[in-house]
């Protein structure tokens, strides 16, 4: 007698997409007619041999894309090691398998962990292969020279080549009017200024190495968005699709009436129609964007989301292995900058706070070279000093402590910087009366100004308006906030629900306003522990702390290398002891363990040791003295869970995360820290399954009620689950519509399962978080078996609470 499998899913064969086994999809292999007349016990079966045997067959199908992309993806390999003498990382492979599936996306990774050795590497490669030209975007003249400066190393490696480089200002310029060049080089201002030039020539494949820069000016996003083949037509009906969205939002929120409501969905469908024909009738370009951190604001950058299905996300560096210091700052600051740089030696970088300006930047730089320093000051004007400074001719350089700034983003010399000083805590300043067109900050200022209100009738008015404000802004969404906040800075009028906001936010901002410019009340904010206030040239600022710029500046100091991540230091000179303690408190949510120390509790000869020791290390490496151990830095690994709201609220622990539509799912990815594992790190894709995936069949014909019998087993077959978006109805029989309203709105579980298995190729390993109790079991059993073809390493996990921590 024939033993029965375990179970049988519908649909679910990797290769011809019908009835399956569950033991062969546990094993990875396709169902039995597709492997009719193989031994599977005799013989170990590889992909390759699956793949050659269907393909004699002519049975090859679904399985073809397993394999081809697994080939491409050796050959990628081979090429990366050949030209940098070291396998690429997992994450590098991870975005390797997504561009060569031909897709656009945002890469989220911490500065050092391979970015831009991977985008060097594989713009070499496509253009290499054939593919089209390549344009590499980045976002100074510094980083030009040395993007340039690589992309020649590797091709040294190479022997009869086809790559033709032109990069304007530093090599074969003339190239580009010529079209005599396949990879382009330049920063995004000479994008800017030049894209008539560039605009005579598509390219299929656009990087951006700093998208941050790229959207200063927002008519880049337009620009490069034509340079891989999208019609101006195209992107101004685009435009219109994300203004007719935000349209919609507000009338649905403001109660306006359904005829218009509407005439807004009619517009937006007939956009959206418009943009997917082109799409499918035009051979497009991909767009890499790099070193996302989450500022990506505008209404154009909601362009990658509406045209490429993805959308840049924030880049927390919490990477990093910094020795963390603080000492107050005294009268001459000055001094005390070239105190601590004459103990701590070459290999520094000073950072000026903004508030002191480039004046007290210029005037340390002078001093420091009074004392025999070799110092420079870092601006965007000038462009040698930062070979000088990775040669040792330059011994610190000084800049400016700006999220933009030069030397805080933009400079990867992990041999080179050893050591941060911070002049001043790291802050943003902004006028009162624009900083109060947060609806935010104008509840918060109401509560401070709560203590000082002496009037019973007054503090009866203002805790009311605190009471109805904090009630309504704690049940309003985030797209809410952004329309108020936008309105409140740009004074439109908005109408409905949102208007009658909007119109008591304005009145409370002016009752702040008027109550602030009293000195008695001013005098009790300044001692406020829930905001702060600074008066400058007659003015009243708000200060905040700019936690991204300390961690990016001090991120500088610890690089990721082969052999891990370079020790540095950071030390702060106190000016503002608000500041600095609020820096603290939302460093500590940001990194984790965060530690900062008085500079005097600090063993500084032990730390430079150290400090001096990991560049030692990297030095030898370079040489090729000593071998490099290249431990991967971060684990792309998939993590699913059961709703999408449970998906939306774990990646939103971890950052703003960057977000993929695959079919109309979307996929967010975030990077995870595991302080338990040292420094495995994760670059975790959460998505949901939406609940139960496979459910028993109905069909008459299939065992009884979907289940098959004889007198030793019961075999379950199971398929996937049909839902009506109307009206809900839920069946496993295939339909084209609802047999209850008679809707052709049909959800098929079948789109969870094929996105699923897309993203489980793309990575190391995946983690089922479904529930723990007896449906979250069956859900997480069925995900096991469906992407076990796909991947070897599945885990399951369990967490009972959602938390950061939890998870």
């Amino acid at each position: 007698m024939a033993i029965l499998p375990y179970a049988i899913v519908e649909g679910a064969c990797p290769n011809c997409g019908g009835f399956v086994n569950t033991e062969h999809l546990i094993e990875g292999l396709p169902c039995s007619l597709c492997l009719n007349g193989l031994n599977l016990k005799k013989q170990k079966l590889s992909e390759k041999i699956i793949y050659n045997y269907l393909l004699n067959r002519k049975k090859l199908y679904g399985y073809k894309k397993i394999v081809e992309l697994q080939e491409e993806l050796y050959a990628f390999e081979r090429f990366f090691k050949k030209i940098s003498n070291k396998p690429p990382w997992s994450a590098q492979k991870t975005w390797a398998k997504r561009l060569l599936k031909g897709e656009s996306f945002a890469i989220i990774a911490p500065t050092g962990v391979g970015k831009t050795t991977f985008s060097i590497i594989y713009s070499i490669y496509h253009v290499i292969k054939g593919e089209g030209r390549a344009y590499i975007i980045v976002p100074t003249k510094n980083l030009q020279e040395q993007v340039t400066s690589k992309v020649l190393e590797c091709l040294s490696k190479l022997k009869n080549y086809s790559v033709k480089i032109c990069s304007p200002g530093v090599i074969n310029g003339e190239y580009l009017e010529l079209g005599n060049f396949n990879l382009l080089i330049t920063t995004s201002a000479y994008l800017s200024r030049n894209f008539n030039k560039i605009s005579a020539y598509k390219f299929s494949l656009v990087i951006v190495d700093d998208v941050d820069a790229l959207l200063r000016n927002s008519r880049n996003i337009e620009r490069i968005l034509m340079l891989i083949g999208f019609s101006r037509e195209i992107i101004e009906v685009t435009y219109k699709l994300i203004v007719a969205k935000i349209d919609l939002f507000k009338l649905v929120a403001s109660g306006a009436d359904s005829e218009k409501i509407d005439r807004v969905k009619s517009k937006i469908e007939d956009y959206r129609g418009l943009i997917d024909e082109y799409i499918k009738q035009t051979k497009l370009g991909q767009i890499l964007v790099c070193s996302a951190t989450g500022r990506n604001k505008g209404l154009k950058a909601k362009m990658f989301k509406e045209l490429l299905n993805f959308e840049a996300g924030t880049v927390i560096e919490y990477m990093r292995n910094v020795v963390d210091a603080y000492d107050v700052m005294g009268e001459n600051s000055v001094n005390q900058v070239i105190s601590l740089v004459k103990k701590l030696g070459s290999g520094g970088l000073v950072f000026v706070s903004q508030d002191l300006g480039i004046k007290e930047a210029k005037a340390i730089v002078k001093k420091l070279r009074s004392h025999g320093i070799k110092a420079e000051l870092a601006v965007s004007t000038k462009h040698r000093y930062l070979q000088k400074f990775a040669k040792g001719e330059i011994d610190v350089l000084v800049g400016i402590a700006s999220y933009y700034g030069v030397i805080v983003r933009g400079i990867d010399l992990p041999e080179r910087v050893r050591y941060a000083i911070f002049l001043g805590v790291p802050k943003f300043q902004i006028e009162l009366e624009k900083g109060l067109n947060s609806p935010v900050k104008i509840l918060t200022l109401l509560t401070v100004l709560e203590e000082t209100v002496e009037i019973d009738d007054e503090l009866a008015y203002l805790k009311k308006m605190i009471n109805i404000l904090s009630k309504i802004l704690d049940r309003i969404s985030f797209k809410e906030l952004k329309i108020l906040r936008k309105a409140l800075s740009e004074e439109v009028e908005l109408e409905g629900f949102l208007g009658k906001l909007q119109r008591l936010l304005l009145d409370a901002k002016q009752y702040i306003l008027n109550k602030i410019s009293e000195p008695r009340v001013k005098e009790k904010i300044k001692n406020s522990d829930y905001i702060i206030l600074r008066e400058f040239k007659g003015k009243t600022y708000i200060v905040t702390p700019d936690i991204m710029t300390y961690i990016q500046a001090s991120g500088r100091t610890s690089r990721m290398f082969a052999n891990g991540m370079t020790k540095g230091l950071s030390i702060v000179l106190v000016d503002d002891e608000r500041v600095f303690e609020r820096l603290i408190k939302q460093l500590k949510y940001y990194v984790e363990n965060f530690e900062i120390k008085p500079l005097s509790n600090i063993d500084l000869d032990k730390v430079l040791a150290e400090i001096d020791r990991d560049r030692e290390v990297i030095r030898e490496i370079l040489k090729g003295e000593i071998e490099a151990s290249y431990r991967d830095p971060i684990i792309p690994a998939l993590f699913i869970v059961e709703s999408p709201t449970k998906a939306r609220t774990i990646a939103y622990f971890f950052g703003k995360p960057s977000k993929r539509r695959i079919n109309g799912i979307v996929a967010y990815e975030v990077l995870v820290g595991d302080s338990r594992l040292g420094t495995k790190d994760y670059m975790l894709t959460i998505v949901a399954t939406r609940g139960h995936i496979l459910d028993l069949t109905t069909s008459p014909t299939m065992g009884y009620h979907g289940v098959l019998v004889d007198s030793n087993n019961i075999v379950p077959i199971y398929t996937t689950i049909k839902k009506c978006r109307n009206c809900g109805h839920q069946l496993t029989e295939p339909i084209t519509s609802c047999p209850r309203c008679g809707s052709t709105r049909i959800y098929d579980s079948k789109s969870v399962i094929e996105v699923l298995r897309t993203l489980a190729q793309e990575v190391e390993m995946v983690f089922i978080g479904t529930d723990p109790d007896s449906e979250g079991e069956k859900i997480a059993w069925d995900v096991y078996v469906l992407l076990r073809p796909y991947i070897r390493r599945i885990y399951r996990v369990e967490f009972h609470e959602i938390t950061r921590n939890a998870i």
